[in-house]
């Protein structure tokens, strides 16, 4: 539904809508989440000026529709129109719905990973063969799996099965055989963000050496 002399407003709007979509579904793919996040600290831009510049676009979207109305060019506000109703729609979805996507495609060959660790397969050639990118996997004491989405330096964000669900409680709540194992050691300063149900967690945080653990009372 196009009209000539708002071509390039239908442009932008296009443009706006696409790049909303990708970020708000490609937050679990560091090649989206990386430039977001790179662009807020880069420019020091809080999360309600975020909010108010993507608002202009729909906004903006609102008022034109409304004009050209009243001009009676009714099926172009109705186009026009679909602009703010698909910024109210994708506002209410949750941030990490990306993340809960991605980790639903594969949670298949997750589940396979994790019987294999449950009978014991967790050589660093084994885990060589799931052709699944992990930091560490223990299959000593509760199985605990750290699958790993991306990060920068010793910051990390993924996946991490925990059959024991120590990942979802602080630091010292976590039990003394989980805190005690090398992986326990390593996600000492990291933490489940949201429940996916069956020992998996959203988790990230920063990896620690061993020796530089959080002291407990």
């Amino acid at each position: 539904m196009e009209s000539p002399r708002y071509r390039g407003f239908e442009a932008l709007l296009w443009t706006w809508l696409v790049a909303t979509i990708v970020v708000t579904f490609g937050r679990g793919y560091d090649i989206v989440a990386i430039p977001i996040l790179f662009f807020i600290v880069a420019t020091h831009l809080a999360r309600p000026v975020a909010l108010v510049l993507w608002a202009l676009v729909p906004v903006s979207a609102l008022a034109l529709a409304i004009r050209v109305s009243l001009a009676r060019q009714f099926r172009y506000a109705g186009f026009l129109l679909m602009v703010p109703i698909a910024s109210v729609l994708l506002y209410h979805v949750p941030e990490d719905v990306g993340e809960i996507l991605r980790f639903r495609l594969n949670k298949a060959t997750y589940d396979m990973i994790v019987e294999s660790a449950r009978h014991g397969h967790c050589s660093p050639d084994e885990i060589l063969r799931w052709n699944v990118t992990i930091d560490m996997a223990s299959c000593s004491g509760p199985v605990t799996i750290i699958f790993l989405w991306g990060g920068f330096l010793s910051s990390w964000h993924g996946v991490v099965y925990d059959a024991n669900d120590d990942i979802a409680k602080p630091y010292c709540q976590r039990s003394a055989i989980w805190r005690s194992r090398t992986i326990g050691s390593l996600l000492s300063y990291s933490g489940a963000r949201s429940s996916l149900g069956n020992h998996f967690y959203l988790a990230g945080g920063n990896y620690v050496g061993p020796g530089g653990e959080p002291k407990c009372l």
